[in-house]
């Protein structure tokens, strides 16, 4: 699954190859198993514990989120430069207006989905900053 299923917009052909070839769409992040997190604290609005997501299983984590909806700003958007529909590229799920998230569905350690309002992160979010793969 590369977006979530209640978001039809983003069954794009497109998506699997942005112009130029090198990236693809995923419409989520996936937080667990990911060193670099615990290696770059300055990303986090707050003191964090090590490690700030799970590595394995016996992990007790800083965040007990593992993946959640994609919701990020692009160079001060919430949308992505360059796509014929920019509302499109950032986030998952906007608001009736189309110009900040709706919310985001989270996955959690122990099992559990939540839904979470998306003036909670816009407010005050967890993490600034990006790591490259």
């Amino acid at each position: 699954m590369f977006y979530c299923p209640s978001n039809i917009s983003w069954n794009r052909d497109d998506f699997w190859a942005w112009p130029g070839g090198r990236e693809s769409v995923m419409g989520y992040f996936y937080f667990a198993g990911e060193k670099r997190y615990s290696n770059n604290k300055s990303m986090f609005q707050e003191s964090v514990q090590t490690p700030v997501f799970a590595l394995k299983t016996s992990d007790n984590p800083h965040y007990e989120v593992i993946w959640a909806d994609l919701n990020r700003k692009y160079q001060g958007s919430w949308g992505r430069p360059g796509d014929p529909n920019p509302l499109m590229r950032g986030v998952n799920h906007y608001n009736d207006k189309g110009d900040q998230p709706e919310g985001s569905n989270e996955g959690f350690r122990d099992g559990h989905v939540e839904w979470i309002k998306g003036i909670t992160f816009i407010e005050k979010p967890k993490m600034m900053g990006n790591l490259y793969f």
